[in-house]
């Protein structure tokens, strides 16, 4: 994968972070979806502002995101972005969990790169195809337990109980 489009992502989702931060000390509006997950305006803007930086510089490429409506036009795209703007609304609404933007690229079905930003605890981890995974710019190492995870703080306990070691509560 060029590095140019991990570049991008990087920098794309980074600036997306400043707006939701900027947005979410300013008040913002939200209301309940059909499935009774809630959703903000801070969600579509963060979308919004994802999907045109991408496509200013990627045209050609498709977009996937929870807040756009699909299209299928982005089936015959060989370049597709997948976006989460607001992962983790609930925490975002109350101001006190943990929520995060999440964005990725695949390329002919195989992920290039992938980012999540926790913008509120200053997070960034990505990883990209053939270069490794990297928190906050420090290569992340493997781990030795076969049966490692990376878990929500919630699911730590029922996890241990059957044998997995949660290595990154969250």
């Amino acid at each position: 994968m060029p590095d140019a489009d991990c570049d991008l992502l990087l920098a794309t989702v980074q600036q997306a972070g400043k707006l939701a931060l900027a947005m979410q000390s300013q008040g913002f509006s939200h209301k309940q979806k059909r499935d009774g997950t809630f959703v903000t305006d801070v969600d579509q803007a963060v979308d919004d502002f994802l999907k045109s930086r991408i496509a200013e510089a990627r045209p050609d490429d498709g977009w996937l995101s929870e807040e756009t409506p699909d299209n299928a036009a982005r089936l015959a795209k060989s370049r597709l972005w997948i976006a989460d703007p607001i992962d983790g609304t609930k925490g975002f609404l109350q101001g006190s969990g943990p929520w995060g933007i999440g964005m990725a690229l695949v390329e002919n079905g195989v992920l290039q790169c992938a980012v999540v930003l926790r913008p509120a605890d200053n997070l960034l981890v990505h990883a990209a195809l053939g270069q490794g995974a990297f928190r906050n710019g420090i290569r992340l190492s493997g781990s030795t337990t076969s049966r490692a995870v990376i878990t929500p703080r919630r699911f730590a306990a029922a996890l241990e109980r059957q044998d997995f070691v949660p290595e990154i509560n969250s």
